[in-house]
């Protein structure tokens, strides 16, 4: 498990596929950067992290079109 700032734990394998979904963003492949999102397990999906990236992927989606 990773701790992050706010005290929340989340899976190494969360944590990986986050900055991966990072990365793709600043690369701005969006549609790369939502496989792995999905990737990421149910309890993941409540950390602060991963919803920060999903809105800022649901931006650049939305920018594009």
């Amino acid at each position: 498990m990773l701790s992050m700032k706010h005290g929340e734990e989340l899976p190494l394998e969360d944590a990986m596929r986050l900055k991966s979904a990072e990365l793709w963003l600043e690369v701005q492949q969006p549609l790369n950067a939502l496989k792995e999102l999905l990737r990421v397990t149910e309890s993941g999906w409540e950390h602060p992290w991963t919803v920060k990236l999903f809105k800022v992927l649901a931006a650049s989606i939305l920018a594009v079109h």
